[in-house]
């Protein structure tokens, strides 16, 4: 049985909780209901908690860094989680070059993630493609230039990870027709769901095809 489920809730729309107590190690991101690729964790959250399961880290120091990408709660979790060697290797060099000013958020680590797969497994790409997404015309000149931007962030993320043909992917969908990107990236703005904690704090967000 899936550990998890979607529920409907006044206010927030579709949410997914869990089915039962969750004892401790269980990880319900793997039950039936699974995300589409490993959700990624918020910015402020992110010295606090495991990026593979979430959860609060026991031992996190009182005033930890600001600067941090992936944390993980033990050795186990940082085995399991596939994206963030490359993710951390890559976001270090552009910095380091200074060619990013800051950690890339949620959104743009979570495009790099799907297209990463989706050059490598087709059911992602297929279960992607079903979502719906937002008709251009109905998107406004801002949320237009803030996803090309994820876009570029996106490309430039996965070129220094050696990801060349999801880079291009992600260029390709920038120029010359933008349409492409905007269709991408409003699939995850309309689908995407918000993971909190049980006191409904946000802490990542999450792509979860059946649920959606």
């Amino acid at each position: 049985p899936s550990l998890v489920e979607c529920r409907t809730i006044e206010g927030k729309g579709r949410s997914l909780f869990a089915a039962a107590a969750l004892p401790k190690w269980s990880r319900p991101l793997e039950s039936p209901c699974a995300p589409l690729v490993l959700p990624v964790l918020h910015e402020e959250v992110r010295p606090y908690r495991c990026a593979y399961c979430f959860r609060r880290m026991e031992a996190c120091p009182p005033c930890p860094p600001k600067n941090v990408l992936h944390a993980h709660c033990d050795p186990s979790c940082e085995e399991l989680n596939p994206f963030w060697e490359g993710e951390h290797q890559a976001v270090g060099r552009l910095i380091q070059t200074g060619q990013a000013k800051r950690l890339p958020g949620p959104t743009t680590l979570l495009c790099s993630r799907i297209l990463r797969k989706m050059q490598s497994d087709e059911h992602v790409k297929r279960e992607f493609e079903r979502l719906c997404y937002c008709p251009d015309d109905m998107l406004s000149q801002d949320e237009k230039d803030m996803y090309r931007a994820v876009m570029r962030q996106c490309s430039v993320l996965l070129y220094h990870m050696g990801e060349h043909l999801a880079s291009k992917t992600a260029l390709q969908m920038i120029e010359p027709d933008p349409t492409p990107a905007y269709r991408f990236v409003s699939r995850i703005s309309m689908n995407g769901f918000t993971i909190t904690t049980s006191e409904s704090y946000p802490i990542g967000t999450g792509m979860y095809p059946r649920a959606s």
